[in-house]
């Protein structure tokens, strides 16, 4: 049996440099290599300041680095 949560977390949609959907891959995998694939990021503000999170230094890629919350935009299963 699939495991639909552990796969929605773990799969990241690829895109062309348009924006269209060309395929999906494993989170990590499109980091590494690196594939173009969706994400966004979170720009939260307090008055005249910007929330920065620190990245856990174990982190495969930019571990330790300060940015904005970013989220991927996930593979849907259909189903």
């Amino acid at each position: 049996m699939i495991d639909k949560n552990n796969i929605l977390r773990d799969e990241v949609i690829l895109v062309d440099s348009e924006d269209n959907p060309i395929g999906k891959a494993k989170k990590a995998e499109a980091h590494r290599k690196p594939l173009l694939h969706r994400a966004f990021s979170v720009f939260l503000y307090h008055e005249d300041k910007m929330l920065i999170q620190q990245r856990a230094f174990h982190k495969y890629h930019s571990g330790g680095y300060g940015q904005t919350p970013v989220v991927h935009t996930l593979w849907k299963i259909s189903g």
